[in-house]
């Protein structure tokens, strides 16, 4: 069964249900069908053959399910490129991918600016706006309706996903029709129950990640979807009223958000049954006060771009977290249905439950391969098929699994492993900060020192000085090391909206003070 057939089947038992709905318009399922057929077939009449790549980089708008889709039916491969990445990374991913086609907005192709002067396997640039290249819109119209009628197999590639580079140059995951069926299957487990109300699947997140995975599961269940033009907390909120939303798909900055902004009470949000986020995970400070403002309601997925989903902590596992089990707060939940997860030593030799070493699993969206890149696939896939993730963790005997750090993260002081997120959930504790960040910086004395890199909630006066107060009287040993640095402004993010410990390091001077 490839990705197509879903929307198809949609399309025909329900063709006049809400499918897309943004800024006013709402598309059927079966409108939806048919601009997709209609963008497939416009690819096709511009010269692309099956497995083809076409790059897609925009702000979330009606035309995004519809990409996905379209892509998919006609039998060429998805590039979805990040919002907010540098013109050099865009440049890189297209090559790297021999991307055919751009379909972009305005913003997209002011951020690729020069990036696409002289890429020799791009023919054309599709964008929703007048700007010297081909109109969206006019290319859709000219376009036949009609299905392109391609039988895809199983192991054909529909998307090659970009790493978020947290750890080096992006690799392209290549996943296939096939995986991505059993990803949408999936993940239809951690949507809500059917209940008697009608759900709509608020997509505040990009397409590019989180939104886009959980497209097919969603029309899979016939749930609209209402598409978000931005990412605030005022926007999310207001939709959610407007539309009666049940499920909310957002980043973990939104979630945050969600959880604190007082702004928010003035909307009516009951309708919430599902908050779903990816990323990076949650500080439990943030899944207690999102509980107690919509109830155990939040879905965390983790994965990545190689291998998703991995697991899940799911709502019944949020209730007993703040229920008396807080411990569970700070795991990453359970291997989702199609998963299997081990924890193996650097040998690769499979570990006891509850002993600390690398996660590795077999998930329904694991890469086939990196693409055009034998030599880090070999090095991700194990001989018996489980991807190496690089996180650190432990699984306990309920399978609930404790998701640590990478492992060129850890932190050395003294010859003494130190795990720069035990050092995060320990400053999240103080009321005043809102991220935090610990890396290691070179240290004559120590090998590495521990730097904490934090932004504090608006408003709040504290200095450097009196974190490091707080800090030092509370640690000893070798976390009392630690030094602490105030960012100006939210911590920066990649594109994908994850912190990176990398991006962090460049982003910020080594420290100078001892502490």
């Amino acid at each position: 069964m490839d990705c197509g057939q879903i929307l198809r089947k949609f399309a025909q038992q329900r063709p006049d249900a809400p499918a897309v709905t943004f800024e006013g318009v709402t598309l059927t399922a079966s409108q939806l069908l048919a601009r997709s057929y209609r963008l497939a077939n416009a690819l096709s009449a511009l010269g692309l053959r099956r497995g083809d790549a076409v790059a897609t980089l925009g702000v979330n708008a009606l035309r995004s399910p519809e990409e996905i889709a379209g892509i998919a039916i006609g039998g060429f491969v998805r590039v979805p490129l990040h919002q907010g990445n540098t013109a050099e990374a865009h440049r890189y991913m297209l090559e790297n991918s021999r991307a055919r086609v751009l379909i972009t907005d305005p913003i997209g192709l002011a951020e690729c600016a020069d990036s696409l002067i002289a890429l020799e396997h791009l023919e054309a640039v599709i964008v929703d706006s007048d700007t010297g290249h081909l109109k969206y819109n006019d290319v859709l119209a000219a376009a036949d309706p009609r299905d392109p009628g391609l039988v895809l197999g199983d192991d054909e590639v529909v998307q090659i996903g970009f790493t978020g580079g947290t750890t080096g140059r992006p690799k392209g995951a290549v996943q296939t029709h096939g995986r991505w069926v059993d990803v949408s299957i999936d993940l239809m487990g951690l949507l809500p129950a059917p209940a008697a109300q009608v759900d709509r699947f608020l997509a505040a997140g990009p397409f590019s990640g989180p939104a886009g995975t959980f497209l097919f599961s969603c029309i899979a269940r016939g749930i609209e979807i209402v598409i978000s033009p931005d990412r605030t907390a005022a926007t999310a909120a207001r939709l959610v009223q407007q539309h009666r939303a049940t499920i909310v798909s957002a980043l973990p900055p939104l979630v945050q958000s969600l959880s604190e902004d007082p702004g928010i009470d003035t909307f009516d949000l009951t309708s919430i049954r599902s908050i779903i986020s990816a990323g990076a995970p949650l500080r439990s400070r943030v899944i207690r006060t999102l509980t107690e403002r919509f109830g155990p309601v939040l879905t965390f997925c983790y994965g990545q771009s190689e291998c998703v989903p991995i697991a899940a902590l799911t709502p019944d596992l949020v209730a007993r977290g703040v229920s008396g089990e807080p411990e569970l707060l700070r795991s990453v939940g359970r291997p989702t249905l199609r998963s299997a997860v081990r924890i193996v030593s650097p040998e690769g030799k499979e570990l006891t439950l509850g002993e600390p070493g690398e996660i590795t699993a077999d998930a329904a969206g694991k890469l086939t391969r990196y693409w055009d890149n034998p030599e880090a696939t070999a090095e991700k896939i194990t001989a018996d098929g489980y991807v190496r993730t690089g996180d650190l963790g432990r699984m306990r005997e309920d399978g609930v699994l404790f998701l640590t750090d990478r492992s060129d993260d850890i932190i050395t002081v003294r010859g003494t492993a130190v795990v720069p997120s035990d050092l995060e959930d320990a400053f999240a504790d103080h009321p005043a900060i809102h991220e935090v960040v610990v890396i290691g910086r070179p240290d004559t004395d120590l090998g590495e020192r521990p730097e904490a890199v934090i932004s504090l909630k608006p408003g709040s006066e504290f200095t450097e000085q009196d974190i490091r107060d707080w800090w030092h009287g509370r640690s000893s040993g070798d976390d009392a090391v630690v030094t602490v640095l105030l960012s100006a402004g939210p911590l920066p993010r990649t594109p994908a909206g994850k912190l990176s410990r990398r991006i962090i390091r460049e982003a910020f001077n080594p420290a100078t003070t001892s502490s």
